[in-house]
C-alpha cells in the first residue's frame, strides 16, 4: 500500500502539532469519552482520536485498539487530513483502491474506516476522530454529521489542552520580573527542606509611597530591576523569587555560617540601596531581610518559613534597610496572621485575628454585611444572578479587605463559620428582590473538606424560604486537593437540592478538562487574570474564546469575570462569552442600591454594546 501523499502544509503542520505538546501524553477521560460516543454512533469495534506525526500516528484515545501508535505509512487518518474540512468515509476498504492491499484489510481485520479532521487554531489538520470496523457500513448523512460535531469538540479540546498546558508552565513564573513566582518558591521548598538550606526573605521599604509618586507603571519598573539585581547575586544552585507584591525570597543550599549568610544580606542591601531611576528621577530604596536556617532555626519547610516571616517582623520593626536572623530572636510572632495584615488604623495583626475569632465563633457578633455585583447576559442585556461578597467594616470608615480576613480566617480554621453566615445572609436577602434573580455565592475550598455543605445550603434555602433554582453556589478547583469523594458527595448533593454550582477562577491556575467532565459543575467562571490582557493579548483572547466554544460543547453557562473596558467587552462578545460581570456595568453595592443599581447596570451594557456595535449573541446559558 503506497503511503498517503504529505499534506501541502506539511511543515506548519506538524510545528502546530509539535506546540500542543499532546503526544505521548497520558490517557484522559475527556478525550476517551469522545471516542466512546463515536463508536456507539457508528457500533463500531474501534473509534480513535489520531494525531499524525512525521512517521507515525498516535492515539490519545482509543477504544478497540490495543497499541498506541502504528507507523504513518498504514494510516487511513494520513488520508483523512488531506481534506481538513470533508469526512473522509470508506464503507468498504476492498473496492477503495488506495487501501485494497493494506494488511488490515487484506487480513480481514478492517473494512469501514470514517474520519473527520482534527483542525488547529491556523486550520491545519493534526490528526482525526475516526471510527473502523471488520464489516463494511454504509452511514447515514445523520452518523456523519454526529461525528463531524464530535471532532469540533475534540478540536476544542485539543486548542483548551495546549492553552491549558502552556499557562501552566507560565504559572511557575512571575510574568513581572521572570522570576519564579511563589507557586514554584512552594514546589520547591519542600524537597530542599531534607538537607541544609538557608531562606531569606525580603520586603522592600516604603514601596507604596514609590507607586503613590511614579504611579504603577514606575512601581513595576522598580519591581524589574530589583528582580534583576537579585538574580545577579544568587550562586549557582541558588534560587530567587518574587512572591507577589513588594515580596521576594532567596532560597540558598548550605551557607551554615552566620557569617555567610550576613555578608549575603549585605550584598542585598548594597544591591537594593543603589540609585533607581525612574522618570529620570533618582528612586531611593531600602528592603528589609529576614533570615532563616534548617535546620538550626527550624525542622521542616512550614517552620522553615515561620521562622523566616518572624526574623522579617522584626527587621521591619527595628526599622528600614534591617537585617534580622532567626537565631537571634528571643521570640516569635502568630505564625497563624499571614504578613499583610498588619494593621488597619493602627489595630495590629494580632488584634486583628482576635477581633475575627470573636466575630466567628458560635454566638459571636458577626460585624459583616453582603455586596451584591450584578452579572449580565449579553443576548438580553439584563441582569440573570447577583453574586453576593461579604465585607467587613472594623470600625468606622475603616474596612479590611476582604481577600486579608478570608484568608485569615482559612488561617484561623473559622472560614466554615463565615461561609455560613454568608450563605444564609445572601439566602435570605435574595429571597426579597422584586424580582427572581439568581444570587451567587462562593463557599471556600476548605469548607467543602470541613464540613456537609450540602446540608449547609439546604438549610439556608429552609430558612430563607428562596427557591433552590434561583441560588447558585461558586467552588475553587483548590477544593479538590483534599477527599475527592466527599467534595463529588457535596456537589451532587447541591445539585440534587436543585441549586446550580459553578466552578469558579477557571483559567487562573487551578481549572481542568477533567474536573469539568467529573463533577457536573452548570457552569464556569473565567478568571478575571484571563479576562484583563485580554485586548493586547491574543493568546489569552484565543483561550477565552476556547473556553467559551468548550463550554457550549458541554451545555454550561461561562460567565467572564473583571469586565473593565469596552474594548474588553468587544472582544469577549466576538469569543461568544454569554455572560459577564464587572465594574463597567456596575460596582457591588449594598442591598439598599440594589435596584437602582441593577437598572444602571443594564443602562451600561446597552450603551456599552452600542458604543461597540456590537450583534446579537449566542443564547446565554
Amino acid at each position: 500500500m503506497p503511503p498517503a501523499p504529505l499534506p501541502h502544509d506539511e511543515a506548519e503542520r506538524l510545528i502546530a502539532l509539535h506546540g500542543l505538546d499532546l503526544i505521548d501524553t497520558p490517557a484522559s477521560e475527556v478525550f476517551n469519552s469522545f471516542v466512546r460516543v463515536a463508536s456507539g454512533i457508528f457500533s463500531t469495534t474501534i473509534a480513535a482520536i489520531s494525531l499524525i506525526d512525521t512517521d507515525r500516528q498516535w492515539f490519545k484515545a482509543s477504544v478497540g485498539l490495543p497499541i498506541r501508535q502504528t507507523p504513518r505509512d498504514v494510516s487511513f487518518c494520513a488520508h483523512a487530513i488531506l481534506q481538513p474540512h470533508e469526512v473522509l468515509c470508506v464503507s468498504d476498504a476492498r473496492l477503495d483502491p488506495r487501501f485494497t492491499d493494506h494488511p488490515d484489510v487484506l487480513s480481514g481485520d478492517l473494512r469501514f474506516y470514517a474520519g473527520v479532521p482534527l483542525l488547529s487554531e491556523e486550520g491545519h489538520a493534526l490528526g482525526a476522530l475516526c471510527v473502523a470496523d471488520r464489516h463494511p457500513q454504509q452511514p447515514d448523512k445523520r452518523q456523519l454529521e454526529h461525528l463531524r460535531d464530535l471532532a469540533t469538540g475534540v478540536s476544542a479540546a485539543i486548542r483548551l489542552h495546549s492553552l491549558m498546558h502552556r499557562l501552566e508552565k507560565e504559572a511557575h513564573r512571575d510574568p513581572l520580573t521572570s522570576l519564579s513566582n511563589r507557586r514554584e518558591f512552594e514546589a520547591l521548598l519542600s524537597p530542599a527542606a531534607n538537607d541544609s538550606v538557608t531562606l531569606f526573605l525580603l520586603d522592600l521599604d516604603n514601596f507604596k509611597g514609590i507607586n503613590d509618586v511614579f504611579g504603577h507603571p514606575g512601581g513595576d519598573l522598580v519591581l524589574q530591576e530589583v528582580g534583576r539585581r537579585l538574580q545577579a547575586l544568587v550562586r549557582s544552585g541558588d534560587r530567587a523569587f518574587r512572591l507577589g507584591g513588594d515580596e521576594f525570597a532567596l532560597l540558598c543550599p548550605g551557607m551554615a555560617s552566620s557569617e555567610a549568610r550576613q555578608a549575603l544580606a549585605d550584598r542585598i542591601h548594597a544591591a537594593i540601596g543603589a540609585a533607581f531611576m525612574v522618570d529620570d528621577q533618582p528612586v531611593p530604596l531600602r528592603t528589609s531581610i529576614g533570615i532563616a536556617t534548617l535546620p538550626d532555626d527550624a525542622k521542616t519547610a512550614q517552620e522553615l518559613v515561620q521562622a523566616a516571616d518572624a526574623a522579617l517582623y522584626r527587621a521591619k520593626r527595628a526599622g528600614r534597610g534591617v537585617t534580622r536572623q532567626a537565631a537571634t530572636l528571643p521570640d516569635t510572632i502568630d505564625p497563624l496572621v499571614p504578613k499583610g495584615i498588619s494593621a488597619v488604623h493602627n489595630i495590629g495583626r494580632m488584634d486583628l485575628a482576635a477581633r475575627l475569632r470573636q466575630a466567628l465563633v458560635p454566638s459571636g457578633a458577626e460585624p459583616f454585611h453582603l455586596v451584591f455585583q450584578p452579572v449580565m447576559a449579553l443576548n438580553t442585556q439584563e441582569t440573570t444572578s447577583l453574586e453576593a461578597l461579604v465585607r467587613w467594616d472594623i470600625s468606622p470608615g475603616s474596612a479590611v479587605p476582604p481577600d486579608e480576613f478570608v484568608t485569615l480566617a482559612e488561617r484561623l480554621g473559622l472560614i466554615s463559620h463565615l461561609d455560613r453566615w454568608v450563605l444564609n445572609a445572601a439566602c435570605k436577602e435574595a429571597a426579597t428582590w422584586p424580582k427572581p434573580w439568581r444570587v451567587a455565592v462562593n463557599i471556600s475550598a476548605l469548607s467543602f473538606g470541613l464540613m456537609d455543605v450540602a446540608a449547609m445550603v439546604e438549610d439556608a434555602l429552609t430558612s430563607s424560604g428562596l427557591a433552590s433554582d434561583r441560588l447558585i453556589i461558586e467552588m475553587t478547583e483548590t477544593a479538590l486537593g483534599g477527599d475527592t469523594t466527599q467534595v463529588q458527595k457535596a456537589v451532587q448533593g447541591i445539585r440534587e437540592l436543585g441549586a446550580r454550582i459553578v466552578l469558579d477562577d477557571f483559567g487562573g491556575g487551578h481549572g481542568s478538562l477533567m474536573t469539568l467532565r467529573q463533577f457536573p459543575f452548570t457552569g464556569l467562571k473565567i478568571d478575571q487574570s484571563l479576562v484583563k490582557p485580554i485586548a493586547s493579548d491574543t493568546v489569552h483572547a484565543r483561550m477565552v474564546e476556547v473556553l467559551a466554544e468548550f463550554g457550549h460543547v458541554l451545555d454550561i453557562r461561562v460567565v467572564a469575570e473583571g469586565v473593565e473596558s469596552m474594548e474588553q467587552l468587544r472582544i469577549l462578545a466576538e469569543c461568544g462569552v454569554p455572560l459577564a460581570q464587572g465594574y463597567l456595568f456596575a460596582k457591588p453595592v449594598r442591598p439598599s442600591d440594589l435596584v437602582q443599581a441593577i437598572e444602571a447596570a443594564e443602562v451600561n451594557l446597552r450603551a456599552a454594546l452600542a458604543a461597540s456595535q456590537l450583534g446579537p449573541f449566542s443564547e446565554a446559558a
